[in-house]
């Protein structure tokens, strides 16, 4: 079992990378955490309809290290910053509802190996 979950938020203070974003509409959290799944990978992941938008689920992925580099950069006052990316390509991946009452069926979910 995977550890505790990390919330990936950005901070308030941390500056946004993503310079084109117009002001008040900086991305929350970071480039590269969205995950588009197209009909086909629904058809596999048994996603007869689709989910309501704000529904919450778990996700539960093998992926593979296909890229890794580090590198130093000239920070706001001219000191050394380290950067460091990890890329990762998803191999396999399992969703399923997140905490929901006993009983409740959510909009689009029907595999029977989440059912409680």
């Amino acid at each position: 079992m995977p550890k505790d979950l990390i919330e990936m938020k950005r901070a308030p203070e941390r500056p946004v990378e993503a310079a084109s974003a117009p002001s008040g509409d900086a991305p929350v959290y970071p480039w590269g955490l969205q995950v588009s799944l197209d009909h086909e990978s629904l058809e596999r992941l048994g996603m007869e309809t689709l989910p309501d938008a704000g529904a919450v689920f778990t996700v539960t992925a093998r992926a593979c290290v296909t890229a890794v580099s580090q590198d130093e950069r000239a920070g706001p006052d001219g000191t050394p910053v380290a950067h460091r990316r990890v890329e990762l390509q998803i191999e396999a991946l399992a969703l399923a509802p997140a905490k929901r009452p006993a009983g409740a069926k959510p909009k689009g979910w029907d595999r029977s190996m989440y059912e409680t």
